[in-house]
């Protein structure tokens, strides 16, 4: 068991998310760890974004992270594809990527719709 003065010590060390800024392009950017076990650091912009634009990022190759309140501290999780169909239960951000920054709220451009197809005669071929 961990002492009580370690635990004060350690709060808001580890896996806990942080503010900062990126090196390169000077964006306010979080930092941490994406999981518990085996965990990779992670940078992920400030902007929560929603499904459209998650389904955007997902498909150009970046990643996703779910930003979840643990024990006090703020974490990133990694969302697997299971979480990505999932109801969400915290925000998601996405993984920084200097010079992009990702809509909050992406709506898709194409009608998913059909409309009725135009109405032909023998007298007028559609061609």
């Amino acid at each position: 068991m961990i002492p009580q003065w370690l635990r004060k010590r350690l709060a808001g060390k580890g896996r806990g998310a942080r503010g900062g800024t990126c090196p390169r392009c000077k964006c306010y950017v979080i930092t941490g760890l994406d999981h518990d076990d085996c965990a990779l650091p992670a940078v992920v912009d400030d902007t929560e974004i929603n499904h459209m634009s998650e389904l955007l990022a997902r498909l150009r190759g970046v990643a996703t992270f779910d930003f979840t309140q643990y024990g006090g501290t703020w974490e990133l999780r990694y969302r697997y594809p299971v979480h990505i169909k999932a109801e969400r239960e915290f925000p998601v951000l996405v993984a920084h990527v200097c010079g992009i920054r990702w809509p909050a709220t992406a709506e898709p451009h194409l009608s998913l719709t059909r409309s009725a197809p135009p109405a032909t005669t023998l007298e007028s071929p559609p061609f």
